[in-house]
């Protein structure tokens, strides 16, 4: 009887096995493909910038988590991935070289002690946050990404694929409170004054320069939306947001960027040569992405009202992207480090 019973239970123990473990709420699991590139890359990039994580929409990193000046070099690897990126790395370059010298001579007046370096928010401007996305995409391998050094640019020529083309779409607009995001999609906000809710609203606008910010979210359980995103409070940083109970990003407070969309990332899903997955930007810049008929040319880099959480001028694991070839000058001295800011309370704001 005990062998009958034992013959008898033997299948659905073998099949109890060959099921794989439901994942528990709040816990990572592995996803493949263009999406866990894209995803990889983003994190990686986290990583090397000390892994600087925040509560909603705090005005300054924590004490203790300023991001370091020798991420500069980064900064340059992110505008290596947009066409216009070479001009702003030019520029960047001579003003490094600039500042060498006067820090050469402050330190000679004080009797050869060393000056004080470069805070990282001298980079900010251009602001480099689309930049940054940019070069997430391409070192993924994500085919035919609108690389640009503007949000809107490449948000208005994704919409505009989706529009002819719904079904086969690399990315899908949703508005933020019918979609809940996962991991390796963006979430995108509004700066302006006067800022859109829906991206419906974007349509008739498209073209038009209107300052936006987006985010790569790498994970979305627990009531919290997490997303990391370049230039914000001048680093790469992760976020967390919060979420309704069924995932959906709450819409931010008064005054700050609104949440208008979630570009969910169908790359997975549609017909797509096979990419070099993290592979590195081209020295000159690639070209931009052809298109169907879409906004005009690609616009100069955003700037004017600072972004998100990015201040006026004032560590790691995976390799710096690589800036364009030419002679990268030798470290600042120490760096100056901005004021300990004052605490800010982590709890998660929500309109």
């Amino acid at each position: 009887m005990r062998a009958l019973l034992s013959l008898l239970l033997l299948p659905a123990l073998l099949l109890a096995c060959a099921s794989p473990p439901s994942a528990t709420p709040g816990t990572a699991v592995p996803i493949g493909g263009l999406r866990g590139a894209v995803l990889r890359v983003s994190v990686e990039e986290w990583q090397a910038w000390g892994r600087l994580t925040v509560d909603g929409w705090v005005p300054y990193l924590p004490p203790g988590q300023e991001a370091a000046p020798e991420n500069y070099t980064r900064i340059l690897g992110y505008w290596g991935a947009v066409p216009d990126g070479p001009g702003v790395i030019a520029q960047h370059r001579r003003n490094y070289a600039s500042m060498r010298e006067e820090l050469a001579e402050a330190a000679d007046l004080q009797g050869g002690r060393s000056a004080m370096g470069v805070s990282i928010s001298f980079w900010g401007v251009p602001f480099w946050s689309a930049a940054f996305i940019s070069h997430v995409m391409l070192t993924a391998g994500v085919p035919d990404f609108p690389l640009s050094s503007a949000h809107a640019r490449y948000i208005d020529i994704l919409l505009a694929r989706y529009l002819r083309d719904p079904d086969g779409a690399a990315f899908v607009p949703h508005d933020i409170d019918e979609f809940a995001p996962r991991p390796g999609d963006l979430l995108c906000a509004d700066r302006s004054g006067n800022p859109i809710q829906r991206w419906q609203e974007r349509l008739a606008q498209a073209g038009r320069p209107r300052p936006m910010h987006c985010d790569v979210i790498v994970a979305n359980a627990g009531g919290v939306a997490e997303a990391i995103g370049g230039n914000v409070l001048d680093a790469v940083v992760k976020r967390r947001f919060p979420t309704d109970a069924a995932g959906h990003v709450l819409q931010a407070p008064l005054g700050e960027p609104a949440f208008f969309v979630v570009l969910e990332d169908r790359l997975d899903r549609v017909d797509a040569p096979l990419p070099t997955l993290l592979r590195a930007p081209s020295p000159s810049g690639p070209a931009a992405a052809p298109g169907p008929p879409e906004p005009g040319p690609s616009p100069a880099p955003e700037t004017g009202a600072p972004e998100t959480g990015a201040s006026a001028p004032g560590p790691g694991t995976s390799p710096a992207p690589s800036p364009p070839a030419g002679p990268e000058p030798a470290p600042l001295p120490a760096a100056a480090r901005r004021p300990a800011a004052p605490a800010v309370p982590s709890a998660l704001a929500s309109r």
